[in-house]
């Protein structure tokens, strides 16, 4: 059910006219580094897992006032507001992410993001690296994890 409900909610974004003068780049990032593995294996995450990003800087035309970085996992899905605007060199955002085991989450988590390059506007693919600490969480109301998770990749900008 919330499965599907993250589906319809997904596919309602991406359909929308908002959506369609945006600039968004995605691909997927795989999760290179685990700080714990009985901890991280606690909210099923683990080395060479990946998911599908999707990347809207708010350096292109037209994509708001924030940097926003989202995902989806065959169980689980987020996204990731840095504080202060950008995500090259943030070191605060917004996490907010819904999954089976917790359901919806938010918290303010420490971060270390390099995105290469920091603005990108006319690239065709983009570079990540971000370590995202307390990652998701296994119960509710959303308390820490202690599992902090690293995740390296590129993403191409999609036509649009």
């Amino acid at each position: 059910m919330k499965r599907t409900l993250v589906c319809t909610v997904l596919l309602a974004c991406f359909a929308s006219p908002a959506m369609a003068a945006q600039t968004v780049w995605q691909g997927d990032l795989f999760i290179t580094e685990v700080n714990s593995a009985s901890l991280c294996n606690a909210v099923n995450m683990k080395v060479g897992e990946f998911a599908r990003f999707v990347l809207r800087p708010k350096s292109a035309p037209d994509n708001g006032i924030t940097d926003l970085l989202s995902w989806t996992f065959p169980r689980a899905a987020g996204q990731l507001v840095p504080s202060g605007g950008s995500l090259d060199a943030a070191t605060l955002a917004t996490v907010r992410s819904i999954s089976g085991s917790a359901g919806f989450s938010q918290r303010n988590s420490a971060i270390d993001a390099i995105l290469s390059p920091a603005a990108p506007v006319a690239q065709s693919i983009v570079t990540i690296s971000i370590v995202i600490n307390n990652f998701l969480s296994n119960q509710a109301p959303s308390p820490a994890s202690g599992c902090n998770v690293t995740f390296e990749g590129a993403l191409i900008k999609r036509p649009g």
